[in-house]
């Protein structure tokens, strides 16, 4: 699947600035063209609003987090893999998207938490380096540190943090579309699931069993990538939070 290009607007709007003979005629015919857009967008967003579901569990099953920045056309393709239960393919995207937008996601979490810049940018440092294995255990404590300047609670203690999450879905000043890019935050997955319950399974992130020791293969790539659609997720919930 590939990243649309970004568009140009005088030939996919229909407008040709040399056309006008003076500026207020331009902007009057961009005013028309954008309430076009605008009522177009609502259309595409609540599509996208009614498939979502599907991508949103399924991603957050095996420890994945939504970065909105995907583009629309890219994660309405995966919705449909969803649909479908074809979770390979999706993980393959989501795994060449966090791979390109690891710089990206640094940079937006260092500026809006500089408390924890340093801490952030060593962790960073060490998965460029390929240091798995120290990268990850730093990033899963700054997101439960994150989570809990954001929910007063620790991200990873779900019998706390999914109640204190409700409470933010619950809130009457959310829009139904965020309030369903918030639903992440009151389902478990494998990354905060209680250890017992992946016995026997493989290829998880769980951040129980690499904190306390249990699970000594946990340095992979995927899994520090997975750390990043964590962070950039949270960024999301400071946004959406009042």
């Amino acid at each position: 699947m590939s990243i649309p290009t970004t568009i140009s607007w005088p030939s996919d709007w229909g407008i040709d600035p040399d056309a006008f003979k003076s500026f207020a005629d331009l902007m009057s015919a961009l005013t028309a063209k954008f309430s076009d857009f605008q009522q177009q967008f609502y259309q595409v967003a609540q599509q996208h609003q009614r498939d979502l579901p599907h991508l949103l569990t399924l991603m957050v099953a095996h420890s994945w987090y939504p970065d909105f920045h995907i583009p629309i056309a890219d994660s309405r393709a995966l919705e449909q893999r969803a649909i479908a239960g074809d979770f390979p393919p999706i993980e393959g995207y989501l795994i060449d998207y966090f791979r390109h937008n690891a710089g990206d996601i640094k940079r937006r979490t260092c500026e809006r938490f500089p408390g924890r810049a340093e801490i952030i940018s060593e962790a960073f440092a060490a998965y460029r380096d390929g240091r798995y294995i120290l990268a990850i255990p730093v990033l899963l404590a700054q997101a439960d540190g994150i989570s809990e300047e954001l929910l007063s609670k620790h991200f990873f203690l779900s019998r706390k943090s999914i109640p204190e999450a409700n409470k933010l879905l619950q809130d009457g000043q959310l829009t139904d579309y965020a309030r369903l890019l918030l639903d992440p935050l009151v389902q478990s997955g494998t990354i905060r699931d209680h250890t017992q319950t992946l016995i026997g399974k493989a290829d998880y992130l769980n951040r129980h069993s690499i904190l306390h020791g249990v699970d000594p293969n946990y340095g992979t790539e995927k899994n520090a990538l997975k750390c990043f659609s964590l962070l950039s997720y949270l960024l999301l919930v400071k946004t959406l939070k009042r």
